[in-house]
C-alpha cells in the first residue's frame, strides 16, 4: 500500500473517532500522556481553520482544504499519536459545536508495527468541548 493510500485510509478511519482520547497508565507511573487518533497541525491557525471547515463527519475534506489553502500537503494530518497536552491556544466554534485548540508535544506515532517513539515535536490539535446552558 502506498503512502498516499495509507494516509487517506487512516484519515477515513479517523473521521469517525477524531476526538477520541485514551490515557496511558501503568501501575508504577501516573497518566502523563495520551494516545488518540487525532488531528495535528503545524499552527493554531491551521487547527482553527480545520474546525471552521469540519462538518463533524468528513475530516478528510477539511484536512485537504486546509492543506490546499496553505499550499502545504503536510500542514495538517490525522494519525494515532502519543502526546502530552500543552497550553490552551484558542477556542473555535462552528455551528452548534465548540472546540479547544491545544498545543501538544508528540512523543510517538502508530505504525504498522505498533506505536513507535519519535523525536518530540510540537503541533496543535483540537478537542471537542461540552457546553452547558446557564
Amino acid at each position: 500500500m502506498g503512502a498516499q493510500t495509507g494516509f487517506a485510509m487512516r484519515l477515513a478511519i479517523a473521521a469517525g473517532c477524531l476526538f477520541a482520547v485514551g490515557t496511558a497508565r501503568s501501575a508504577d507511573r501516573p497518566a502523563d500522556y495520551e494516545i488518540a487518533t487525532s488531528l495535528y497541525c503545524d499552527t493554531a491557525q491551521q487547527a482553527e481553520r480545520f474546525v471552521a471547515l469540519f462538518d463533524g463527519k468528513d475530516a478528510v475534506t477539511a484536512v485537504n482544504a486546509v492543506n490546499a489553502e496553505e499550499h502545504n500537503p503536510a500542514a495538517c494530518g490525522v494519525a494515532t499519536l502519543a502526546f502530552i497536552r500543552g497550553n490552551h491556544a484558542a477556542s473555535a466554534r462552528v455551528r452548534d459545536s465548540a472546540y479547544e485548540v491545544v498545543h501538544i508535544l508528540v512523543l510517538g506515532i502508530e505504525t504498522k508495527d505498533g506505536l513507535r517513539p519519535v523525536r518530540p515535536a510540537a503541533f496543535y490539535t483540537v478537542f471537542s468541548v461540552t457546553e452547558y446552558g446557564v
